[in-house]
């Protein structure tokens, strides 16, 4: 006979509530994002890449 195994644990009490406060305190923070130089460092990086595949398999992957 085969058993469900549950792979989320269920917070209760003191456990619940300081998992809330963390998500609330946590979720009103900004999101990081890169800067444009590192924004172009990746399009660099993408544009190669591309550029690669292009050369090893004959067309560009999209």
């Amino acid at each position: 006979m085969a058993m469900t195994i549950n792979s989320s644990p269920v917070l209760e009490g003191q456990s619940a509530m300081a998992f809330i406060e963390e998500a609330e305190r946590y979720g009103s923070l900004p999101t990081p994002r890169p800067s444009a130089e590192r924004e172009a460092q990746l399009r660099e990086l993408e544009r190669k890449s591309r550029e690669l595949y292009a050369s090893l398999f004959g067309h560009p992957h999209e």
